[in-house]
This record gives C-alpha cells, structure tokens and sequence, in this order.
C-alpha cells in the first residue's frame, strides 16, 4: 500500500509539472492572485496576537505587554457591546441580501443584451469601483456627505433645505453603506453570476 501511495503521489506531481509545461501562461495569471492572498492572508496572521496585547506602535507586536483576554472583557462589559454586534450582523444580512438581489439582476439582464460594445462599456464601468481602495471610496463620500462642504448638502441649499449634519445623524448611514458596498462590489459579482449564467446550456432553456 506504501509502495502504491508513493507512486500515485510521483503520477501526480508528475502531471501537475507537465501541465504547467503545457499551460504555463495559465498559471502565470494564478501568480497576481496567489501573491495577493500570501501578502495580505497569510502574512497578516502573525498581526491577530495584537487582540491579546495593549499594542505599542513603538515597542512592535513583539515587545508589546501580554494583557490576555482583557481587551475582549473591556468590549463586552461595555454597554455597546451589543448595540455593535447587532450593528455588524445587521449591516453583513443587508449587504448580503441586496448585493445578491442586485448582482443576480444586472447579470440576467447583461444576458440578454447582444449588443457587444454597449456591454463592454457598461461592464467595464460597473468593474470600475472595484479596484478602488476603501480609502479613496472613504473621501469620496466624505466630499458627498461633507457638513461644510459636501455636494449633498450643497444642493439642499440651493432648493431651500437645511443642511443636515451626516456625521451627526445615524440613521440614514445603514442605506448609505449598503447603497456603497452595492456600488463597489456588483461589478465583480455581475461578472461570477454572468459566468455561470453564460456557462448553462442552451438546451435546459428549451427545455424550461
């Protein structure tokens, strides 16, 4: 049984450097995404010991005092706690659920569109917002939703309404940054749902 693993382990290592011989510009595209994910997946990990430490920019993760589970203890005895948890689980169920909805929506109708250049620009338009870092996204917003100086409040007052304080007011921040996450992340999942729409036989809709 050893003797048969062994071989079958050499088989496959065997095959996988023959494919890469045979596809290596395949596997050159995998080396973007595979950088990526050890970059900020991987090599992130060691940064979680932080949540057990009181962190010193100075001192480093390494020489920073050990404080155990105090941190997670100061959170929940906080009387936000909860307010926070609801919060997070409330905002994560919404930016599932319209994100979903409106993703599944726009790649039906991408479809059925034929006319090729309209769907390139569209497409390429709606992917746009996706390589934009939160940061950039983050003063975006603040130039829209600005007190003083924000676009929305600026035309509130050339039709004779009050500004409103945004960073003042929470209620309306739920839809902002749902209405945000949609923004910036349909374009990336129009292209997953429109694959497998794309990759579905054209015979089941005959048959349906």
């Amino acid at each position: 049984l050893k003797l048969i693993s062994k071989q079958s382990s050499r088989k496959r290592k065997y095959g996988m450097i023959q494919d890469i011989r045979k596809n290596p510009f395949s596997y050159a595209l995998l080396l973007p995404a595979m950088a990526y994910t050890f970059i900020f997946g991987y090599m992130t990990l060691p940064y979680i010991v932080i949540a057990f430490q009181k962190f010193n920019y100075n001192t480093g993760i390494f020489n920073s005092e050990w404080v155990g589970l105090k941190n997670f203890e100061f959170f929940f005895k906080s009387p936000r706690a909860a307010l926070v948890n609801i919060n997070t689980l409330k905002l994560n169920f919404l930016f599932i659920i319209a994100g979903v909805v409106v993703s599944v929506f726009f790649a039906i109708i991408f479809n059925e569109v034929r006319h090729k250049l309209f769907l390139k620009v569209t497409q390429s338009t709606f992917l746009f917002p996706h390589f934009l870092s939160w940061v950039v996204v983050s003063y975006i917003i603040y130039a829209l939703f600005s007190t003083d100086y924000g676009i929305i409040n600026r035309l509130l007052a050339m039709v004779n309404i009050k500004p409103v304080n945004w960073y003042s007011t929470p209620e309306p921040w739920t839809w902002i940054l749902v209405m945000l996450r949609i923004w910036k992340s349909t374009g990336m999942n129009v292209v997953i749902y429109l694959a497998a729409i794309t990759g579905i036989d054209s015979q089941l809709y005959e048959a349906a």
